[in-house]
Parts: C-alpha cells; sequence; structure tokens
C-alpha cells in the first residue's frame, strides 16, 4: 500500500524502510499491489517507459515477470541489461540438422541446406552494384537500396538457365550485326 510516507508492507520483507530509496533500487517497487520479488524473477516494464515512470513508486501498466537465466547474479544485472535482455531474446537459430534432425536422409537435408542457404543470401544488385538484394517470394527478388524488383530463380536470382539465353543471345546479336 502507498502513503503519504511511502511504501509500507512487502517493502518490510524486503528489508527495505518504507519509503525507501526509489532512485537506487526501481525493480523492488512494482506498482500499486506492491509484492516480494523472487530470486528467479525480475521486473521488466514494457516499452522500456519512461525515466519517471520507471522512477515512481506507482506504474502505469502492469509489470511483467520474466525468468532470468540462472547462471546470472540477479545483483550483477542492471536495469538497461535487463531491458536488453528481454527485448533481444528471440528463437536460436539452427541449421538444417537442428530443424529437421535425423529425419528425411543426408542427402536430402544437404540439398535442402544448400536451397535454404541461397535462398536466405544477399545478392549483388545489377543496377546500382550494392549486396542488397533478397528474395521477396518464390523468383521475386528486391533490392532495398535502389527499390527495383528483378525477376530470377526460385531460390538464387540468376539461374544457369538464365546464363546459357544470356549468352546465346549475345552470341547471335553479334553475328547479327556482322
Amino acid at each position: 500500500m502507498i502513503t503519504k510516507n511511502g511504501l509500507e508492507g512487502p517493502s518490510r520483507l524486503l528489508g527495505q524502510p518504507a519509503g525507501g530509496d526509489l532512485t537506487r533500487e526501481p525493480f523492488r517497487y512494482l506498482s500499486a499491489q506492491t509484492r516480494p520479488i523472487t530470486p528467479d524473477t525480475r521486473t521488466f516494464f514494457p516499452s522500456g517507459g519512461t525515466k519517471n515512470e520507471l522512477m515512481s513508486p506507482v506504474f502505469t501498466r502492469p509489470p511483467i515477470h520474466c525468468p532470468l537465466p540462472t547462471h546470472i547474479k540477479i545483483s550483477s544485472i542492471t536495469k538497461e541489461e535487463l531491458i536488453t535482455f528481454v527485448a533481444l531474446q528471440r528463437t536460436k537459430k539452427v541449421g538444417v540438422t537442428g530443424k529437421y534432425g535425423t529425419r528425411y536422409g543426408a542427402s536430402l537435408r544437404k540439398q535442402v541446406k544448400k536451397m535454404e542457404v541461397s535462398q536466405h543470401a544477399k545478392y549483388t544488385c545489377t543496377f546500382c552494384g550494392k549486396p542488397t538484394v533478397k528474395r521477396h517470394s518464390t523468383g521475386i527478388w528486391n533490392c532495398k537500396a535502389c527499390h527495383k524488383t528483378v525477376a530470377g530463380g526460385a531460390y538464387t536470382v540468376a539461374t544457369p538457365a538464365a546464363a546459357a539465353m544470356r549468352s546465346t543471345l549475345r552470341r547471335l546479336r553479334e553475328i547479327a550485326e556482322v
């Protein structure tokens, strides 16, 4: 409960005097319904919050409790590190073996890996020369720098068939000029 004199109740469980220093340990005070923090959780404030919002004992939004990894000492983590840790949590990148395990056989996994690597790679743009061409969907490639859209192969921008066709057209053009 919050009174004119500061926090009462659960703050005493944490060994803090009523109305303790809010600027030093803002994570100790959660919201209007204060409760003690367990050793495996800390509070993360959505959208980072403003400085005044983080430092005041009453928050506008309820905090989110998230488990911390066991190898990090809670006392050594700062507010900025905690917010960065929670905001950057994503699924782990794994290769084809991690994705498919031991299923489908080694040769098929090898082929799929080759296709996945080539379709997620960045290619050099033929118009602006920057390595910013990425796959939009099957056969459609977009350059992020010059905003050109190119039709190409399903997994690579230039296919061997397209290269053979270009060389044949160039050879026929040279024959027609002579």
